[in-house]
């Protein structure tokens, strides 16, 4: 019901292009105390994915209906000239470092990230916003730790920025793991809509 109400919408904006609304809201009042059960911004979830569509997927975090892409990230890894996507990143980033260092000092530590080998980028051709650790040394426990963290991160401004702002192009976000070898591992991907907070 989600997906066909922002399909609906999305099509409504594109043929009355003064409409004034960027965000829906679904309520269940089947039961005497109503509730809202999905709420989202149908114009920057270009690809109308919501959370209650083919979950099916074993792994925590992996929205099945799209996966991040090797290419995706290259065009991630171009800086951006934005100086909206540059705000953004900066402020992921720092709160990523807040969240994941919990304020060591410890730079030899295994765990630690830094701008030195932890970076978020933008692939505008897919709407997502990528956020990648070099780190081939963590082991898989680490890496998923991490990944964790940062899909906190990622889903919460993705959420965030779509809230906030028309000109505001990406709904989905994607981590991962590079190794220095030039392997990539995807860890964790997902949508605005599917964020909590």
């Amino acid at each position: 019901m989600a997906k066909n109400a922002c399909l609906t919408l999305r099509m409504m904006a594109g043929i009355y292009k003064s409409l004034p609304y960027d965000e829906y809201v679904l309520v269940d009042n089947t039961s005497t105390a109503s509730a809202i059960v999905w709420e989202d911004d149908f114009r920057a979830n270009t690809g109308c994915i919501t959370q209650t569509i083919d979950r099916t997927a074993a792994d925590p975090g992996q929205e099945p209906s799209w996966h991040p892409t090797e290419e995706g990230l290259a065009a991630a890894q171009i800086p951006s000239a934005g100086k909206h996507e540059i705000r953004v990143a900066t402020e992921a980033v720092h709160q990523l470092f807040v969240d994941w260092n919990a304020n060591s000092r410890l730079f030899e530590d295994p765990r630690y990230i830094s701008d030195e080998n932890t970076s978020i980028g933008f692939a505008p051709h897919e709407g997502v916003m990528y956020v990648w650790a070099t780190k081939p040394e963590w082991d898989q426990s680490a890496r998923e730790e991490w990944a964790e963290a940062a899909a906190s991160v990622a889903c919460r401004t993705v959420l965030t920025e779509s809230r906030v702002g028309r000109g505001w192009g990406y709904a989905q976000y994607a981590v991962a793991v590079l190794e220095g070898a030039g392997g990539t591992e995807f860890l964790r991907w997902g949508t605005a809509g599917s964020c909590t907070s």
